[in-house]
């Protein structure tokens, strides 16, 4: 049984090196992780402001949730590298954090406000973590958008075809952004490989150049 632990997680590790190697030879890791920088303490002060305006039925939960979205922003803004233990957190965090949030509102806008941030981090998952993190993320995404409904149906405040368009709506919009990041990365992926063959092959003969040969060496 550990041995197949070992396996799947040395395999979600290759997939997490292959992504960020990946987006770092078209020049998009970095501003990637600004991104997230910026968005995710955003995110977590646009909680707490919703939650200190009257939109959550518990403001202390919602503040100790936000308030770790920070320390991200900050680590994420570090020019150190993002390990795969702390992308996995960091998606992990973010399930839980907007998991919650859609449980305590007072307002099914609201709830469904922070599906849309949770659209976010899931194309983060996406981009970082293949498709094992889509098949993942969008069992997150039913349970999260279920208690989003089972809570509009107790509250009484919203109609059904409001429900109905809404949830249609969250569901399209992930499956558009798994679709595009699935098509993306494996473009971006088959044009580093060929800026790589391209930088150690002759391109008139298709032998080894000298940087070619001298990594094979090395090899």
């Amino acid at each position: 049984m550990s041995s197949h632990v070992m396996s799947f997680r040395d395999r979600a590790e290759q997939i997490y090196a292959a992504r960020t190697e990946t987006l770092e030879g078209i020049r998009l890791l970095r501003p990637v992780w600004l991104l997230t920088a910026i968005c995710a303490p955003g995110i977590g002060a646009a909680a707490i402001t919703l939650a200190f305006e009257g939109m959550s039925t518990v403001p202390l939960a919602c503040l100790a949730i936000s308030i770790p979205a920070f320390a991200w922003g900050i680590r994420y803004a570090l020019k150190r590298p993002i390990t795969y233990a702390e992308s996995v957190a960091y998606v992990v965090y973010c399930d839980v954090a907007i998991t919650v949030g859609v449980c305590v509102v007072t307002d099914t806008g609201i709830a469904f406000l922070k599906l849309v941030w949770l659209v976010a981090a899931n194309t983060y998952a996406f981009a970082f973590h293949g498709r094992l993190a889509m098949a993942l993320q969008a069992a997150v995404t039913a349970l999260a958008t279920g208690l989003t409904v089972g809570g509009a149906i107790i509250r009484g405040d919203s109609s059904t075809p409001a429900l109905i368009t809404t949830v249609a709506t969250v569901i399209l919009v992930n499956a558009v952004a798994a679709w595009a990041i699935y098509a993306g990365m494996a473009q971006f992926t088959e044009s580093a490989r060929d800026k790589d063959r391209l930088a150690r092959h002759d391109e008139l003969t298709g032998l080894l150049n000298r940087r070619g040969l001298q990594q094979a060496c090395a090899n």
